[in-house]
């Protein structure tokens, strides 16, 4: 096949090339680039072939052999993981789960168990909500995704109660949170959308999402003057974060910034001295196992380097839609006994 390139494309041969994932839309449309006679849906049936060819053979590892082995081809060369979907998982891991880990400390204080018997119902409750959302989204992607969007929508609009008690303020505020990247930075959020719906987004979900942004941004902007200044603050500054930062980014700063350490601080405030240690020590455990448990099903899903940017991403995300479920519930009752 690489003699089969023209004269001057001779150097871009896969010899001295690297391997592409066959099912990486970003390599491939990198790699066209130079084979521009190529259109992607070719190029990516010759990367199939050559990539099913390589993996039946064993490969030599010296440089010299291998340049003689059109299909050894070398992972990572072209399309290397990039880290920027890990780091952020760790981020959200370490700073932004800690605050759902407490979620048993808050049942305790509302009296919701007070014994072992009631803490395995309750821990049996939430599990299964849990998973529930997961095998959901695992299902039907696209209705798991839609209401992953509107429980977050809704539960970060309960930040803004510092602000407002309008439920309408609190619903803009949300919707601007969510649709904030994909108003600013469409591409790159309808690539991440793309990940975790495992296919391409509906385009009509993309208008609905940035129609809600943009409704709510002005709903807000309207409203401003009836909120205390640092309403006003709060609001430019994420508005800059989703302007500079990419979706990911912005979305870190947003949970570990803003939204989980509201949420620690003010489950810390209604707790005695006891509580409060014994709140840092579930916490700590719980975030620990769910760390544990992200990493057994990424070890159980077969994924070259290319592949793992959307395998963290999915984990990441269908992991929080499932967490989001019974944390939001609890969170929702909670305030409404109060």
């Amino acid at each position: 096949q690489r003699d089969a390139l023209p004269p001057h494309l001779s150097r871009v041969g896969w010899l001295d090339g690297p391997v592409l994932d066959p099912n990486h839309s970003e390599c491939s449309a990198r790699i066209s680039r130079h084979l521009q006679y190529l259109s992607p849906a070719t190029l990516r049936g010759s990367v199939r072939r050559l990539y099913d060819e390589a993996n039946r053979k064993e490969c030599p590892t010296d440089n010299a052999s291998r340049a003689k082995t059109p299909v050894c081809l070398q992972r990572s060369r072209v399309c290397a993981m990039d880290l920027g979907p890990l780091l952020a998982a760790i981020f959200i891991s370490l700073l932004g789960l800690p605050h759902g880990a407490l979620d048993p400390v808050v049942a305790y204080q509302q009296k919701v168990w007070r014994k072992l018997p009631g803490l395995s119902l309750f821990l049996g409750v939430y599990i299964l909500l849990a998973v529930g959302m997961i095998a959901l989204w695992c299902s039907v992607p696209l209705l798991g995704f839609i209401l992953f969007l509107s429980f977050s929508a809704l539960h970060f609009g309960r930040d803004y109660l510092r602000y407002s008690a309008n439920p309408l303020d609190h619903w803009a505020y949300g919707g601007l949170i969510i649709g904030l990247p994909i108003v600013l930075d469409q591409t790159e959020t309808v690539q991440i959308f793309d990940y975790l719906l495992f296919g391409p987004t509906p385009i009509a979900l993309v208008w609905t999402l940035q129609l809600a942004g943009i409704l709510s941004a002005l709903y807000l902007i309207i409203h401003l003057r009836k909120v205390r200044f640092a309403a006003t603050l709060e609001l430019t500054a994420l508005a800059a974060t989703a302007a500079y930062l990419d979706p990911l980014w912005y979305f870190v700063v947003f949970f570990c910034g803003f939204h989980s350490p509201r949420h620690l601080i003010t489950v810390y405030r209604t707790l005695n001295s006891e509580l409060r240690f014994v709140g840092f020590v579930v916490m700590l455990f719980l975030t620990i196992l769910t760390l544990l448990a992200a990493v057994a099903v990424a070890m159980q899903v077969e994924a070259s380097v290319l592949q793992l940017n959307s395998l963290v991403l999915q984990i990441l995300f269908i992991g929080l839609a499932g967490l989001t479920v019974p944390h939001m519930l609890l969170i929702e009752w909670t305030r409404e006994k109060s």
